[in-house]
């Protein structure tokens, strides 16, 4: 989940959207899981279209908007998340969502996942997405007057960070058995901020 915060901070945005998408997929893993009885490839893939179209339809309206925005927007998606989950008996409410059954080799098929999702990740430093993202970071005149696309270069940073929080969304919920909805506020905002900053940007 610090990768996600990770790639848009890459673009100079501290963007806390990842933060809702996680919660909206976890919350649909399980419920597509304990109440559809859905399997986990079918689940998997939802919540990693679920967090690129929630990510890209908010990164098209946000992709040239200043910093301070976009922590504003991300902190709103994040209380309309929370809102919405508390109030619908539905999702368990304040209560929680309990009950998740367990998939079998999910700890395996977390691992693979983490592989290839550093793996992309590793791909993505170590081209020229990386160098044109750090002089959109630094000075997005600069950025425009070299001829790179700033937006369509945010736009590609918050997608692959909204898949991510997807995929990370619904490996939490399988994973843990349950969900409270408390867990996806600013405990998971300063646990990601820790990770980003004291980690090692």
């Amino acid at each position: 989940m610090g990768w996600s915060v990770y790639l848009p901070y890459k673009v100079g945005h501290l963007h806390f959207l990842p933060v809702s998408i996680m919660a909206i997929c976890a919350y649909f893993a399980g419920i597509a899981s304990r109440n559809w009885h859905w399997s986990f490839f079918p689940i998997l893939l939802t919540g990693i279209l679920i967090g690129f179209a929630v990510s890209y339809i908010v990164a098209k309206v946000i992709g040239d908007a200043p910093p301070f925005s976009v922590v504003i927007v991300g902190l709103t998606f994040i209380f309309i998340a929370k809102t919405v989950i508390e109030n619908w008996d539905y999702l368990g409410g304040s209560i929680g969502l309990f009950g998740i059954p367990s998939i079998k080799y999910l700890v395996l098929w977390t691992y693979l996942l983490l592989l290839i999702v550093g793996y992309l990740i590793s791909m993505v430093e170590n081209s020229q997405l990386a160098r044109k993202a750090a002089v959109i970071s630094e000075d997005r005149v600069l950025a425009a007057s070299l001829g790179i696309r700033g937006k369509e270069l945010v736009i590609f940073f918050h997608t692959f960070s909204g898949i991510i929080a997807g995929l990370a969304g619904i490996l939490y919920a399988l994973l843990i058995g349950g969900l409270a909805v408390d867990f996806f506020g600013f405990l998971m905002i300063g646990t990601l901020m820790a990770i980003l900053f004291v980690g090692g940007y």
